[in-house]
């Protein structure tokens, strides 16, 4: 279909170039017209009422072509019809891409059913400094179709761009959407997009549209900028929900280093692990040790995760067999001690670690919150038993946090 179109296009162009020429604007102008003819009729409509419609919206697409038509700088260009057909073909390739791709069509789709993606897209995309690349073109269309978070997806996502920095929004832009397309790829179905892709990454759009508080975020501006790999605050955001294989190499190593920037627990940190509410009276009765998954209580405590449906949330409990129903959180609170304990960064294989467990889990050492606060997050080597002076709490979700238990000569002892 596209070889189809991009043979007709010539055609058109040659004959526009064939004419006597005006002003690059009118080149332009005729340009426009030869895509729209070279496009579905469904999608071409829809591209054309993009902004509303009418002028705005030829201007917008305009703009749009504009991008893959900048490297003609000389008057000498925009008489060389083997230079324009490379450039137009460009951004016709990349409408196709759109038009064609397996994430957007997922269903069954055909042309007129994708056509307000592609529109939506080509809005977001009309309005950029350059031509971004056909992959992230293709995550911006798929989340239009797939995406939301509160909002429907092309609203999220021009407020996620709207977002970034001014001085590197197109880079950005487009390492964030190339991600969210290479994750939507990650599905395993023959037909159709993994639901576990569609929540990451709008959960990844979510935190990354979430301003991230202070806590932690000095660590982070050391790791990005202008000259970086993560080039924003709000990319890293994004980024942070993706796998290694959905990022650059030079992503994957400034997301390692960060996370290899902050400190171990030492002995005297304050230390908290998380259990389901509905466990709580087994896990004293039982005197069950503390094993697993933990967090520093200054990064995850209840101060900064105040009720229970908070601490799941900040902590990702929402796995497979998690807390999902669950009504309240037990809370186990101690003190680190180096001499008898250890903990290391849980990491996916793709990160440098040995971790293998699916979404939410993320693998890169931080949980997978969206709420604008950074967790690290550690794994204890082993199990630390009951450490004396430790307290078991119980948090509710109306944010009543009620002593349980404490610990004393190395068992739970029950508050009465």
């Amino acid at each position: 279909m596209l070889s189809i179109a991009v043979v007709g296009l010539s055609a058109d162009l040659g004959t526009f170039v064939a004419a006597p020429l005006g002003a690059p604007a009118n080149l332009v102008a005729a340009i426009v017209k030869a895509i729209i003819k070279a496009i579905p009729p469904p999608v071409s409509k829809a591209i054309v009422q993009i902004g509303g419609g009418g002028m705005r919206g030829l201007r917008l697409l305009s703009g749009y072509i504009g991008h893959f038509l900048s490297n003609l700088t000389s008057v000498s260009d925009w008489v060389n019809l083997d230079k324009i057909r490379q450039s137009v073909s460009a951004a016709l390739t990349q409408v196709y891409t759109m038009i064609d791709s397996p994430i957007v069509r997922q269903g069954g789709l055909d042309a007129s059913g994708v056509s307000s993606y592609v529109g939506d897209a080509v809005n977001i995309l009309a309005d950029r400094g350059r031509a971004l690349a056909d992959e992230a073109a293709e995550g911006i269309t798929a989340f239009a179709r797939h995406g939301n978070d509160g909002l429907d997806g092309t609203a999220a996502m021009t407020d996620l761009i709207n977002r970034f920095p001014a001085n590197v929004a197109d880079d950005s832009a487009e390492s964030v959407s190339t991600a969210i397309s290479k994750t939507y790829r990650d599905s395993p179905l023959l037909d159709g997009v993994d639901p576990d892709g569609i929540r990451r990454v709008d959960d990844a759009v979510k935190a990354a549209r979430s301003t991230l508080d202070p806590h932690l975020r000095s660590v982070v501006d050391a790791h990005i900028g202008p000259s970086s790999a993560i080039k924003s605050m709000e990319e890293f955001e994004a980024l942070r929900f993706m796998r290694a294989e959905n990022l650059t190499t030079e992503q994957t190593q400034a997301m390692i280093a960060i996370r290899n920037a902050i400190p171990n627990p030492v002995t005297g940190t304050p230390m908290q692990k998380a259990i389901k509410g509905t466990r709580i009276d087994d896990f004293i009765t039982q005197n069950s040790d503390i094993t697993g998954f933990v967090a520093k209580a200054d990064d995850a405590g209840t101060a900064v995760f105040q009720s229970s449906d908070d601490m799941i949330e900040g902590l990702r409990l929402d796995y497979e067999g998690g807390f999902q129903t669950e009504t309240s959180v037990g809370i186990i609170e101690w003190d680190f001690d180096a001499a008898t304990m250890d903990t290391g960064v849980p990491r996916s294989p793709s990160f440098g670690g040995a971790v293998t467990d699916p979404f939410p889990f993320v693998g890169n050492g931080f949980t997978a919150t969206s709420s604008g606060h950074l967790v690290p997050e550690y794994r204890l080597t082993g199990s630390v038993g009951v450490p004396e002076g430790a307290a078991l709490f119980e948090l509710s979700a109306d944010g009543t946090k009620t002593l349980r238990a404490t610990s004393q000569g190395g068992s739970w002892v029950p508050v009465q």
